[in-house]
């Protein structure tokens, strides 16, 4: 990569992940496996100073950006990883909602909601690939670039520069309390029949 394209990719992750943390977003710097490049378990409690961000991104400028979900951050994000999940999930999200989402290298989708007490980190929403981001996860974020490709807010509503993390939706009530396992089934037309269940703990920490 020229000199002159990879000091602009660096100059604009570093200039991402400022802007996160300046907006009460805790991030960390990702390897592009979405790993993160070091023990990062402070940051779900504190988050990063402009510097130690600026010192990241010198050291790793290829590093993408980690949005470190749960009461920290404020956020909660859904990740749905087929057209099927999206089916299944998007029926049951309120309307209007103002729900920022990006869209992955492998174009699935990640919803943003507002992080409330009881949402923690879940894989595998019966046969559908959705998984859950709270306390306790990370997800990467735009304008990540991975092996696969680019990391993209895809609606009207781009976190921050169109909603704050305050003003978003607030997570569907049944990812809420001890467990998400009061999910709506979606083998019935009544979202109030039936439930999955989720297998938690059977995957990354990260989407």
């Amino acid at each position: 990569m020229p000199l002159k394209d990879w000091q602009g990719r660096q100059h604009e992750m570093m200039t991402h992940a400022l802007d996160y943390i300046a907006n009460g977003i805790s991030v960390i710097p990702l390897q592009k496996n979405k790993r993160p490049v070091f023990e990062w378990a402070e940051f779900q409690k504190r988050i990063a100073s402009p510097e130690e961000v600026q010192s990241w991104w010198k050291e790793w400028p290829f590093a993408m950006i980690g949005i470190v979900t749960g009461k920290i951050s404020g956020l909660a994000v859904v990740d749905c990883d087929s057209h099927e999940a999206m089916e299944v999930f998007e029926r049951y999200l309120p309307e209007p909602a103002m729900i920022p989402v990006v869209v992955t290298p492998r174009l699935g989708r990640h919803y943003y909601f507002r992080y409330q007490d009881g949402i923690y980190n879940a894989a595998g929403l019966h046969n559908t690939k959705i998984d859950i981001r709270g306390e306790g996860g990370y997800v990467v974020a735009p304008p990540s670039v991975s092996d696969t490709g680019l990391y993209i807010w895809c609606s009207c509503f781009e976190l921050i520069k169109d909603i704050p993390v305050q003003d978003l939706t607030p997570m569907p009530e049944m990812f809420l309390g001890p467990g998400p396992s009061a999910f709506p089934s979606h083998s019935s037309d009544n979202p109030s029949n039936g439930s999955l269940s989720f297998e938690e703990g059977n995957r990354d920490e990260t989407i």
